[in-house]
């Protein structure tokens, strides 16, 4: 959405409770963002608090409102990396991807694709105009899904409510005048910042939709309080970019590429089949695990894997890493990079913890509201040679290396069916969830 217009208005309708929705064929995303909000130190007067969030695949086609407080567009032309993990159950052939507008996917069974019908060859496919995975028959399975996801960045900003108080508790030893009634007006009042709800309509609708129609929705909940003082800004031990969610990337679990389920010797004196595998936990963190069956025989920490990623900008600004990276990283831009009016420029690009100007484009040669910030800790930026964020078309190699943690599996027999246990496996650490669902080998043709 073009501009730095603030919304402000008070609406009452009903809505979804949900964060997506679809018009019209389009589905629209928000999301709360995890970069850090912006908190008034305590003591500041008329600070104001402020929260970031994307809107998937884009705001340009909407209008937003809030229910308090306001939203601003902050930056638009973004990309991010998402990875779904999709399941076939027979009762239908396409799965949809949480974010619209995918590019540049990737699609990975899970094990294999079991046909409803007991024979065939079930094979998956990427459909753009459905923004889903399309299996070629009813299936049973799961397919892992990784894509840059397009959107813009806007921040809200919080109002604030006098914290309303009730008489004073009536006391023997008080005067008649002062036993009764509210706080002295010439007191401090507190108050306290609201909740904020952000819906989404449709800028233009068709004459078979509801032009009021809330197609997406958010809630956001004003961040803590901010309690650190002057001399903690003084303080190396005080807070660093390390601290902040902005350097805590998503939690996941992925299968280990070297280690996918399989059979495993069976060891002597038993005559019980044994089959297992490896699953990474990125980052590098233990996380509380809960599991359907199964057992984690083994824990350990990998430092130092190297990978090497394609990032193409397709008119985006930003594209963010697959892993946190542990170190140095290394960008090599792939040919000549574009801008979105055509002109050829060198790839000018800034990696994690440099320092990048945000701005709005009017035209090729006219920007406005220029606004510094830290590169993320999983983010590659492409600026102009002035360091100015850039809309721009090209592909850059990025190396470096990350940190990840392993778990070891052992599936469970199950004695009646002569046949590995399926597992689902649920991990939390820090109000993060990541899940996996652990498909064994197959026993058939086996005696």
């Amino acid at each position: 959405m073009a501009g730095n217009a603030t919304l402000n208005t008070s609406v009452s309708v009903p809505f979804s409770t949900g964060e997506t929705g679809s018009a019209g064929g389009t589905k629209y995303v928000l999301e709360a963002s995890n970069r850090p909000p912006i908190v008034p130190k305590a003591g500041t007067i008329n600070g104001v608090k402020k929260a970031y969030f994307l809107v998937f695949p884009g705001a340009g086609s909407l209008n937003l409102v809030t229910t308090s407080g306001s939203a601003n567009s902050n930056s638009s032309g973004l990309s991010k990396y998402a990875e779904d993990t999709l399941t076939f159950s027979a009762s239908s052939v396409i799965a949809e991807l949480r974010y619209p507008g995918a590019a540049s996917v990737k699609i990975a069974v899970l094990g294999n694709l079991v046909p409803a019908g007991g024979t065939g060859g079930p094979t998956v496919k990427f459909d753009a105009a459905k923004n889903a995975v399309v299996a070629s028959e009813p299936c049973y399975g799961n397919v892992r899904v990784s894509y840059q996801a397009p959107h813009d960045l806007w921040l809200a900003s919080f109002d604030s409510a006098p914290v309303k108080k009730g008489p004073l508790p009536l006391k023997d030893s008080d005067p008649p005048e002062q036993s009764i009634g509210g706080p002295n007006p010439d007191d401090d009042v507190p108050s306290i910042e609201v909740p904020l709800i952000i819906l989404a309509h449709r800028k233009v609708s068709t004459p078979d939709q509801d032009p009021n129609e809330v197609v997406a929705s958010l809630t956001l909940s004003p961040p803590p309080d901010d309690t650190s003082t002057d001399e903690d800004d003084e303080n190396p031990g005080g807070k660093s970019l390390s601290d902040s969610g902005a350097a805590l990337p998503k939690l996941r679990f992925e299968m280990a590429p070297d280690y996918p389920p399989r059979l495993l010797p069976i060891p002597k004196g038993t005559s019980t089949p044994r089959a297992g595998c490896s699953v990474w936990v990125v980052p590098a963190v233990q996380p509380s695990i809960d599991l359907t069956a199964g057992q984690i025989v083994a824990w350990a920490t990998v430092a130092g894997e190297p990978v090497i990623e394609l990032l193409t900008f397709n008119n985006s600004m930003s594209q963010t890493l697959r892993y946190q990276p542990a170190g140095s990283v290394s960008m090599q831009p792939m040919g000549t990079f574009k801008d979105k009016w055509g002109n050829s420029m060198w790839g000018n690009l800034r990696g994690p913890g440099s320092t990048c100007t945000v701005v709005e484009w009017m035209d090729e040669h006219t920007f406005k509201n220029p606004r510094s910030r830290t590169v993320l800790s999983d983010e590659i930026v492409a600026c102009d040679m002035f360091g100015n964020c850039i809309p721009c078309y090209g592909a850059v190699k990025v190396t470096y290396s990350f940190t990840y943690k392993v778990f070891d599996y052992l599936f469970d027999w199950d004695y009646a069916s002569r046949s590995f246990k399926q597992a689902f496996i649920v991990g939390s650490v820090d109000q993060q969830v990541a899940n996996i669902m652990l498909t064994p080998p197959t026993m058939k043709g086996i005696k």
